[in-house]
């Protein structure tokens, strides 16, 4: 594949991914912040982690894509898509705060949620492609 053509898929990709993290960051985060948990960043990382599953699941491993689809779907969209940065700094935020549980809370469910949605997004994908 051209260099080019893969540059320019994930770049449309990570627009996409972006724009699409935006539209769900304003939708459900309150004006002045996440003031209890940031069930934003942590919607978007589930979400992205169970569309990941599904996408592995559907051809056995993200290394068996062809590197186009990869490329927009998996470095692209959901690298655009996805909030680590943003999970990272919010705990911080939460401890920095003085929310020691929240902030626990918060990366405990966090980890074990897009784990779990990565474990039923290979589920699905695996069932889809039988």
């Amino acid at each position: 594949m051209n260099p080019g053509v893969g540059f320019f898929l994930v770049f449309m990709g990570g627009g996409l991914g972006s724009l699409v993290r935006h539209i769900i960051n304003q939708s459900m985060m309150p004006e002045a912040g996440p003031k209890f948990f940031p069930v934003h960043t942590l919607t978007i990382n589930v979400v992205g982690s169970l569309v990941i599953g599904v996408l592995a699941g559907m051809v056995g491993g993200v290394g068996n894509l062809r590197d186009e689809p990869r490329l927009l779907l998996v470095v692209g969209v959901l690298g655009g898509f996805t909030t680590y940065s943003g999970f990272a700094y919010e705990s911080l935020m939460l401890l920095r705060d003085g929310r020691v549980p929240a902030a626990l809370g918060y990366v405990a469910v966090t980890a074990v949620g897009c784990l779990l949605a990565v474990w039923a997004g290979w589920a699905l994908g695996s069932l889809a492609s039988k």
